[in-house]
């Protein structure tokens, strides 16, 4: 790595040798054991059962105050049971089957139903059904008959079959809130006492239609006519409840999803994220201070690309806004309900119908990232692999749950195994686990028990405690209850994960928050321990430029885009910005001006005039300065006038007067001095514009060409540009172009190119012309050439029609030009090619100067591609994609005839796509593991390789949410598939880490390299010498689609993702309906 590359803070890794500090002030001595808990359910379980009920009753519509007495009552019953059904069943042996070869005893409780009577005659039957145990089975184990129970539900054959599913969940839930207790008695854990601690207090949610899912709330839709509070509770005191993403958010919160008091689950990120863009997107009405409304109008507000606005997007740069006729009003507000795919994206790994009987059932899982590694190693043996618990299942078709004690029993036995890592080979105990899920991570070491601390008095027991990572203190050591031996493994990860109150703050102060608690497990002479770790999860933020649906984009607006001449708006230009600036200019030259007279006349010394002093030479002198003076102000009034009756379009004129102005000016005054000021030898200070020249100063780089407010920069060749594209010729035609598809009237005869003159010695000519390689097809460039003196310039436009269309589409033709006026070269590191790069001022766009011995094979691999890349890009608001766009294909020229020199550039211009973003590090991915940068002096500008990013462990550093997992997965896929149809490889994935905002910027650049016949060579030639070496460096360049399959590859296995509570698994919500959830007993 590096040494000059920063790195992320890594995660401190707990280590195998720590977990002896906690315990050795003090020997191994066991407390008695703890009373088991007297009352069915302790006051928060009952309430937690309670609040579920309702929910569950309310979303199959049934009489929700008889059912809930009824079910509630069959539940204590239930409750009450489990104590001696534990006592009954105790603890099997570590290979869950009985000595004489029977089963494990198990507590089951069968729901059945009758369609007579009334719902009040329901009731728990204890024990097994009549006959349902074979005679010869009771004779070897009569246990049987004091286990499992039936509840027989009475009612109408209409609700029994809903009351049914209902009470199937409250079964599940009822035992695993009784095992639950035994748990937190263990611990010594203390449930809250206050009502507002838990979510179930809060109001239940309304009434809905089975099956409403989450995209109803996004989309805003309310079928069942219950509307949604409109005071929402956003963040920022926000009360407008027109936010659609707040609306979703707050049905998830006040849904009960969990069988445990307690637990909260954030909402999903992505969700928070729309939500507060929607936030900033809207003029939404908030509260001050005093709690009155405050109103946002639309010039508050920062509009996301594509929205038609002049601002640039909410996480991007805040440029000056635009007005809007009523048709871009119009327009803007049908962008601004838009979900952009990317997003749409994400949201499709959200589960929904959570509050819904299913959706409930479907979350009695965990998910998550298993590994495991060596302790004191930072390379896993085994690497994150994503598995799905379903609780207290062990025949479920995903990763089999195990009971709390069963899992301590495991790895105790497992210990002195080998690590399976044949690269590895050592003992289990000395690996840790961990589990990592949302913004947590689940470690779990064993190791052996110090000799000091002695045997433990029954070996076969499990003893646990819980003590403070921060001091010694320690709870009292107990064994583990037959209800916590039973409780769920993956069930306790939910509790570590999201139940804030699962602590033991009795013990120190530092306790009573989850990361400096372990809890420790001891079987024998092995010890288990648990540690959570909070880790910092990083969003997958794909180029801000999107394109937006053409229904989303109004034509009339278009109308309002090249509006008035006189307008500059529609350039993303603030013409009063430039008014000013222009007028500043005019004061700060006049001003230097008269201080440079005053020195004339203090050096001629007809400063004495003023006081009546001085001879008659002086006074002379002092007469020829005033009326210099006079001649000079009326110069600077006219220029004033000037600005003000000039339209804003137009102010290169008075911009060229003032140069004119200038020049006699400096001339007048240095003719002056020679003459009667010989003597002064103080050189003048002129306040010059930065693109002014005149005799005797350093010339200025810039041409002012007439009618126009772009001026032309040599050094800045963006600004060639900019003049193109802002030329009334060019507007013009592109209006053609969108009215007639062959870009001419039918009915007009094709322009003749001729030079016409716009003021002075400036002039202008513009051609359409067709690729050479397609001489008949459409004249879809354009040429424009425009001269002054004896410089002359010319700049070609690649299918300018197609990518006006494109920037349109995106929201950028209102900043496009604004942004290409000014420039400055760019280092853009880490790339192999020598190409030139110039960033546009305002950081915007990026223009990439391609090879100066750019091929016509090349050239015309670029002009064929571009079709497929317009097409491609038209139709990515349906599908995700990271391409950082090109915006634009140019030739620039410039030849100056006075020295015979010709500059010529071939320029694409592309979003820039770290654009005001505080950028830490920066990656450029191929897919090829052994790539690694060599390092400049300086090093800070470094864009590091494939095989930094490996070396450097970002991969496990910077983990992803699982909906950006998703996000570039698909647009991978996507973009990679496009690529390879088209004959296109080598590109490239940037990444950027933002961490203050903990994001990473995505794109994939270098996209236009087609695989010619020297890339075939290419590649043919180091694969043959690699070959040779017998184990070389891998091949950068292959076949598209070779390269294709790499570049997939590398891209998924480089962002790992974890899980989250919302995540879709696969198969787990197929079937859930028909499905019944396991036996907690």
């Amino acid at each position: 790595m590096l040494a000059t590359t920063p790195i992320p803070t890594p995660i401190k890794e707990p280590s195998i040798f720590e977990i002896e500090k906690p315990f050795t002030s003090k020997p191994f001595h066991v407390a008695p054991p703890l009373p088991s808990p007297q009352e069915n359910l302790d006051v928060r379980s009952y309430k937690h059962l309670q609040s579920l009920i309702k929910q569950a009753l309310k979303e199959v519509y049934v009489d929700v105050d008889t059912w809930e007495k009824v079910l509630t009552e069959v539940a204590l019953e239930i409750a009450q049971d489990v104590p001696y059904a534990l006592e009954i069943i105790g603890r099997p042996s570590s290979n869950g089957m009985a000595d004489d070869g029977i089963a494990s005893l198990h507590h089951v409780i069968k729901v059945t139903t009758e369609p007579v009577g009334m719902p009040q005659e329901s009731r728990y039957l204890p024990g097994p059904a009549e006959g349902e145990i074979p005679p010869e089975v009771v004779a070897i184990e009569p246990n049987l008959l004091e286990l499992g129970g039936t509840v027989v539900l009475k009612g109408t054959a209409k609700d029994l079959p809903k009351i049914e599913k209902v009470m199937e969940l409250v079964v599940f839930v009822v035992c695993h809130l009784k095992l639950e207790m035994y748990l937190f008695r263990d611990h010594f854990a203390v449930r809250p006492e206050s009502a507002e601690a838990n979510a179930v207090h809060r109001s239940p949610p309304p009434p809905r239609r089975v099956g409403r899912s989450l995209w109803n709330w996004i989309r805003g839709e309310n079928r069942s006519g219950h509307g949604s509070n409109p005071r929402s509770a956003s963040p920022e005191g926000v009360v407008d409840g027109s936010n659609r993403f707040d609306r979703a958010i707050r049905q998830i919160e006040k849904t009960i999803i969990s069988a445990s008091p307690d637990v909260i689950f954030p909402p999903p990120h992505l969700l928070l994220r729309l939500r507060d863009e929607e936030v900033n997107l809207y003029p939404v009405r908030m509260l001050d201070q005093d709690g009155r409304r405050i109103s946002y109008g639309p010039d508050d507000v920062d509009f996301p690309a594509g929205s038609g606005s002049g601002k640039f997007n909410s996480w991007g740069s805040n440029s000056p806004g635009r007005r809007y006729s009523s048709a871009s009003t119009k327009s803007t507000s049908s962008r601004t309900s838009h979900i952009s795919v990317d997003s749409k994206a994400g949201l499709g790994y959200l589960m929904t119908n959570n509050n819904s009987i299913s959706g409930v059932m479907r979350h009695q899982s965990v998910t998550f990232a298993y590994s495991y590694y060596f302790s004191g190693s930072n390379i896993p043996c085994r690497p994150p692999e994503i598995l799905t618990i379903e609780y207290y299942q062990k025949l479920g078709q995903h990763f089999q749950d195990r009971s709390l004690g069963q899992f301590v029993e495991l790895l105790c036995n497992k210990a002195k195994g080998l690590c399976p890592d044949a690269m590895c080979g050592k003992p289990m105990g000395q690996h840790v686990i961990t589990y990592t899920h949302n913004h947590g991570r689940i470690s779990v070491s064993v190791r052996e028990a110090p000799q000091r601390l002695g045997s433990p008095p029954e070996p076969e027991q499990i003893y646990m405690w819980t003590g403070c990572r921060e001091c010694e203190s320690t709870t009292d050591i107990v064994p583990m209850s037959t209800g916590t031996w039973y409780y769920s493994f993956a069930k306790y990860l939910e509790l570590l994960y999201y139940n804030p109150y699962f602590v033991c703050g009795t013990v120190c102060s530092h306790i009573n928050t989850r990361e400096n608690v372990r809890r420790f497990f001891r079987l024998r002479n092995e010890i288990v321990v648990f540690e959570y770790d909070h880790i910092d999860l990083f969003e997958m933020r794909v180029p801000k430029i999107q394109v937006s649906p053409d229904y989303y984009f109004d034509e009339a607006s278009d109308d309002a885009e090249y509006g008035a001449d006189d307008d500059l708006e529609p350039f993303g230009v603030d013409g009063h910005a430039i008014l000013e600036q222009t007028r500043g200019e005019v004061t700060a030259f006049y001003n230097s001006v008269k201080e440079y007279m005053q020195g004339l006349a203090f050096a001629t010394g007809s400063a004495l005039v003023a006081q009546n002093e001085g001879s008659a030479e002086q006074v002379q002198c002092q007469i020829m300065l005033d009326e210099l003076g006079k001649t000079f102000e009326q110069d600077e009034q006219q220029l004033r006038e000037e600005l003000k009756a000039k339209k804003v379009a137009e102010v290169n004129n008075v911009r060229r007067e003032l140069l004119a102005k200038m020049k006699e000016t400096v001339k007048k005054l240095v003719e002056w001095q020679k003459l009667h000021a010989p003597g002064h030898k103080e050189q003048p200070e002129w306040s010059l514009p930065d693109y002014c020249s005149i005799p005797g100063h350093k010339p200025k780089a810039g041409h002012i060409y007439p009618n126009s407010f772009v001026i032309v920069r040599e050094d800045e060749p963006t600004s060639i540009i900019a003049f193109t594209l802002s030329s009334k010729k060019y507007i013009q035609h592109i209006r053609d172009q969108r009215q007639y598809p062959l870009g001419v009237d039918p009915e007009s005869p094709p322009p003749i190119p001729q030079w016409e003159n716009v003021g002075g010695d400036c002039d202008v000519k513009m051609k359409v012309f067709s690729h050479e390689q397609t001489p008949g097809g459409p004249k879809q460039h354009i040429k424009y050439k425009f001269r002054q003196g004896k410089h002359n310039f010319s700049c070609t436009v690649y299918y300018a029609a197609q990518f006006d269309g494109l920037r349109r589409k995106c929201g950028m033709s209102a900043m496009y030009v604004r942004s290409l006026m000014r420039c400055a070269q760019w280092d853009a590191s880490g790339g192999k090619s020598r190409a030139g790069f110039f960033k546009t001022c305002d950081d915007q766009l990026v223009v990439k100067q391609l090879a100066s011995k750019w091929t016509n094979q090349e050239k015309a691999a670029l002009m064929k591609f571009a079709p497929a890349y317009f097409e491609y890009m038209n139709n990515s608001d349906k599908n995700p994609t990271i391409l950082v766009k090109i915006f634009g294909f140019y030739t620039l020229k410039h030849k100056n005839l006075q020295t015979g020199t010709v500059k010529k550039l071939d320029v694409l211009v592309m979003e820039h796509l770290f654009a005001n973003v505080n950028i830490s590090r920066k990656f450029d991915l191929k897919g090829v593991p052994d790539r690694h940068i060599v390092s400049k002096k300086d090093g800070e500008n470094d864009v590091m390789w494939d095989g930094d990013w490996v070396d450097g462990r970002y991969k496990q550093l910077l983990r992803l949410h699982a909906h950006s997992k998703k996000i570039i997965a698909e647009s991978v896929w996507n973009d990679t598939q496009f690529l390879s149809d088209a004959n296109v490889m080598d590109y490239s994935l940037l990444v950027g880490v933002n961490d203050d905002k903990k994001e990473l910027v995505v794109g994939i650049v270098d996209f236009i390299g087609p695989y010619t016949w020297y890339k075939i060579l290419e590649t043919r030639a180091k694969t043959t010498l690699n070959a040779a070496l017998k184990g070389g460096k891998d091949v950068t360049v292959l076949p598209p689609d070779q390269y294709r399959d790499r570049f997939r590859k590398a891209m998924e296995q480089n962002f790992l993702m974890v899980p989250d509570k919302w995540i879709k698994v696969p198969g787990l919500e197929q079937g859930i309906s028909t499905k019944k959830l396991p036996s907690v007993l």
